[in-house]
């Protein structure tokens, strides 16, 4: 069995006072983002970073790309972004017996990011999802599709070296996928003032590999995913299996690394973190160079310099600016997967929050045809002419873009909702389970430095309620539209309307409403009545009328019967007779108040 070292710690013990100046400030993080990464950073600095092996292993575990086997002799280079992965994707290499990998992305790459929905919150696809009254996490449609395909047919020769080469490859090809697709979802969701970056997208994939690779990754996808991740993760224990044998002439790390279930989570933990700046060099091969990380992490004078922000395609620079930094701008991969995942979410619901009620807005208020307020209801009905209280409806005024803009943003609202609830429910139970977490590696799934992030979490949320004010203070999040002139968007307030449909989605008024230039407003009813809607026609002076004589005998059912019956027993019995007068659609003038006009009579 192997255990986490607990030492390793810059303080000395006793709380020293260089202990409390350590303390890490956390109150003045502009969000759940930014504090999620700043939590990372500690536990990775404190347990990773200074950990009590942390220098013992680094040299024996780091890969290096010009040392592996796969490509034999050929394009031999230890930089990333310069390896020849084609050869490896098509096994064109020379000599090497490998089997062509195939495309990282898969076959259909370029539909990647075609649903628009996204999040994954089945459980019997997510690790750990077991039922609604315990919440679970939801992956990110990003995390659904990464560029990790084909990674089990990794090659073992060398394999601390070879292993490199895949995790390089699938980090590179998924770098360049999001780069494309970042583009394209900026455009259709914008949002002022977002720290949703080019290298925050890539953090979250580079985090999603890291996980993968040690054996956290909670994503268990479908039948076929399931089968594919099952076999991935027994090649992994088959090459840190052969990792460790590489081990044999250190004793030490020998007995480090030695795992009776061969599940080899702390020798995972220690590769990745000896690798990882290469992997991030990968992911970041294709990023611009004015890419920025969303706040400052860099320091190349030591933890006693203040930060800076990466700022060259996404990269840690020396302070001369001429050369790149091995140091990872990111921690998110020392963040909880399901708490990076319930980030990522709210942030995406904001941004499509936003473009979906910014849609119904102008689509269902906004100037109608005759210059005059529209006010349609989301099912398609103007308002101005509908009166529900007595049966009269409308779809005038293109009411009907209302509709189409409505009904699939109240549907995705309720959906949307579910998935919430299940994730906050969720974080009150880790916060329960991380106080049963042990740091033993002998589990099913690798738990090392969880229990040592939520310790450091609820100091500042140790409920829910807390986190979820920090996840509204996204910038997607307080970027939200007012409706009728109020801000409606809490996740941590139960009765506001942050899942609601909001008015402009919601049936008329039931009289309707008054709508002028400006302004619209509900109209009132009169004596428990709705006031009518019509204008009056007056017959023009002069015009000669045509006089008929109707039945009338009543508006109730038995009305209807006991007045014909007594009408008919009589002979000449007029009293249920009524003259009117009737006049041709010419012969009529409108008397000039406000009301809604017959389409008949304007048609004329």
């Amino acid at each position: 069995m192997v255990t986490q070292s607990s030492g390793g710690g810059r303080g000395g013990a006793g709380g020293s006072s260089k202990e409390e100046e350590d303390e890490p400030d956390y109150t003045n993080v502009k969000d759940a983002k930014e504090l999620l990464d700043k939590i990372g950073q500690q536990v990775y600095k404190e347990k990773v970073k200074n950990g009590a092996d942390a220098k013992t292993y680094k040299g024996e575990l780091a890969g290096n790309l010009a040392s592996s086997s796969i490509l034999g002799e050929m394009g031999a280079t230890d930089k990333p972004c310069k390896f020849e992965y084609d050869k490896l994707i098509s096994g064109s290499g020379s000599g090497s017996g490998v089997a062509a990998r195939g495309d990282p992305c898969g076959k259909g790459k370029e539909h990647r990011f075609s649903k628009e929905s996204g999040a994954e919150c089945d459980d019997k696809k997510i690790e750990g999802n077991k039922n609604n009254s315990e919440g679970g996490a939801c992956a990110p449609y990003r995390r659904l599709s990464l560029c990790n395909k084909n990674m089990e047919k990794i090659a073992t020769s060398t394999a601390k070296h070879d292993l490199l080469v895949d995790v390089c490859m699938a980090a590179k090809y998924e770098g360049e996928s999001l780069k494309n697709y970042r583009a394209q979802y900026d455009s259709k969701y914008p949002v002022s003032g977002s720290t949703f970056t080019t290298c925050t997208m890539l953090a979250r994939s580079f985090a999603d590999i890291g996980d993968i690779i040690r054996g956290k990754d909670l994503y268990i996808g479908n039948r076929k995913e399931k089968n594919r991740r099952e076999k991935l993760e027994q090649k992994l224990k088959e090459i840190f299996g052969d990792i460790y044998k590489e081990l044999s002439t250190n004793s030490a790390l020998q007995a480090l690394y030695n795992d009776d279930n061969k599940n080899f989570f702390k020798l995972r933990e220690d590769w990745w973190t000896a690798n990882r700046h290469t992997v991030w060099e990968a992911i970041t091969c294709k990023a611009d160079a004015s890419s920025a990380y969303f706040h400052a992490t860099c320091s190349d004078g030591g933890d006693s310099e203040s930060p800076s922000v990466a700022r060259n395609q996404c990269r840690c620079q020396k302070k001369n600016g001429q050369h790149d930094t091995d140091q990872v701008p990111t921690y998110f991969d020392y963040v909880p997967q399901y708490l990076r995942w319930f980030e990522e979410w709210a942030e995406d619901f904001c941004r499509k929050r936003k473009h979906k009620l910014e849609n119904a807005i102008k689509n269902c208020r906004g100037m109608g045809d005759d210059d005059n307020k529209r006010y349609c209801s989301g099912n398609g009905f103007d308002c101005t002419q509908t009166i529900r209280a007595l049966h009269i409806y409308s779809m005038e005024n293109n009411c009907h873009k209302c509709f189409f803009a409505c009904n699939p943003f109240v549907k995705w609202l309720d959906i949307q909702k579910k998935e919430f609830e299940k994730q906050k429910q969720k974080y009150h139970k880790e916060i329960e389970k991380a106080q049963k977490i042990t740091q033993a590696t002998n589990a099913s799934t690798n738990n090392l430095y969880v229990k040592d992030f939520y310790d450091e979490l609820k100091k500042k949320h140790n409920n829910v309620k807390s986190f979820l004010e920090l996840l509204s203070k996204e910038a997607a999040c307080k970027d939200q539209p007012e409706v009728e002139g109020k801000k409606v968007f809490d996740f941590a307030d139960e009765d506001n309307e942050t899942f609601c449909r909001t008015k402009y989605c919601e049936p008329c008024p039931e009289c309707g409403v008054n709508c002028n230039s400006s302004t619209c407003s509900e109209r009132e009813r009169k004596d428990g009545n709705c006031p009518s809607i019509y204008k009056i026609y007056e017959p023009k002076p002069d015009d000669p009328s045509t006089d008929i004589t109707i039945l009338k005998s009543g508006e109730g059912h038995d009305d209807i019967n006991k007045k014909l019956n007594d009408f008919c027993k009589k002979s000449n019995d007029n009293s249920l007779y009524e003259k009117w007068k009737c006049y041709q659609i010419g012969e009529l003038t409108k008397d000039g108040q406000m009301g809604v006009a017959d389409p008949v009579y304007e048609a004329k």
